[in-house]
């Protein structure tokens, strides 16, 4: 998660890179969305576009449209297939180079046609806006269903130490959510479970505070959450939720030496009722009882650290 930029570059800095098909980003074409621009149509334009006030997912600059150096990177490397343009107008000629050769590899192994590199931002962006200069236009989240988290999830690296999956129930909103995947992604969750209903999804705002965590993990909406945890129990993993009050055990006692289903609720009703009982066990956090609760993302972040930290390693 944390390390830096490629520095090296494949392609001519400051000419246009091709797409498979042989188009070049100095024009635009196949692929954009409607308004978009490549560099020759915004010269002349007169100065930047004016930015747009946020969507009610709290996107910047349309509903496909990932911002900042670092989750584009991600996606870039982990999934290819949903590029269909990249804005890069950094001055920084480091950062230009590597994002050069990252966008030549994923547009020449994705087998989905041609993308587009522009040299200007998008309409929907001011020049200035805090995106480090690069900005890409995608296809939507590729989400994967409940037995292929399953299956991803068992196959994972045994000495890492059982498998764990993240169900949320009832977080709504998107910046919680974005930091929820962080975390997740940071401490090596193998999935997460999203309800198809009253939930935020990924959307490029969330991919953004995500910081390229989305990308790193499997997310799978269900229809029914409650049905989902049920399939996964009987299928031999521990279900287990949190709660501040009726739980039956402490966090920092609980010792992961099986696959885990981790129920995180919102900050105000937390955990459904139906949902709730799904759950073979419930643990708690204790803090101090002058805060009434931490933030979901806070709580998120530190229930992962522990279970990180409790997890028994296998059996040599």
């Amino acid at each position: 998660m944390g390390r830096g930029l490629p520095s090296t570059a494949h392609g001519r800095h400051g000419g246009p890179v091709r797409g498979p098909d042989g188009a070049t980003g100095r024009s635009h074409g196949a692929g954009m969305g409607p308004g978009a621009r490549g560099t020759d149509a915004r010269a002349g334009q007169g100065g930047s576009a004016t930015r747009p006030p946020a969507n009610r997912n709290g996107d910047v600059g349309g509903e496909d449209l990932i911002v900042g150096a670092h989750v584009v990177q991600i996606v870039l490397q982990r999934q290819p297939r949903r590029v269909r343009a990249i804005y890069c107008w950094s001055r920084d000629a480091r950062l230009v180079a590597a994002m050069r050769a990252l966008f030549a590899q994923a547009v020449s192994g994705s087998g989905t046609g041609a993308a587009i590199w522009h040299d200007a931002p998008p309409p929907q962006l001011a020049a200035n806006h805090l995106t480090q200069g690069v900005a890409l236009q995608v296809r939507p989240y590729p989400y994967c269903d409940l037995d292929d988290l399953r299956g991803r999830a068992s196959g994972r690296d045994r000495a890492a130490g059982p498998p764990i999956l993240l169900a949320l129930d009832g977080i709504t909103d998107t910046h919680n959510l974005g930091a929820i995947l962080r975390s997740a992604a940071f401490f090596g969750v193998d999935g997460v479970l999203l309800p198809a209903d009253r939930a935020a999804h990924v959307t490029p705002a969330a991919e953004r505070i995500a910081r390229g965590g989305a990308s790193l993990l499997s997310v799978a909406i269900v229809t029914n959450l409650t049905r989902s945890l049920t399939t996964l129990a009987d299928d031999g993993w521990l279900v287990v939720g949190t709660a501040l009050e009726g739980a039956t055990g402490d966090l920092w006692q609980f010792r992961r030496d099986q696959p885990i289903v981790l129920v995180l609720g919102a900050e105000d009703t937390g955990i459904r009722p139906l949902v709730r009982r799904a759950c073979q066990q419930v643990i708690r956090l204790d803090g101090d009882t002058t805060v009434q609760s931490l933030n979901v993302s806070a709580f998120a972040a530190v229930v992962l650290a522990a279970l990180q930290r409790g997890r028994v390693p296998p059996a040599p």
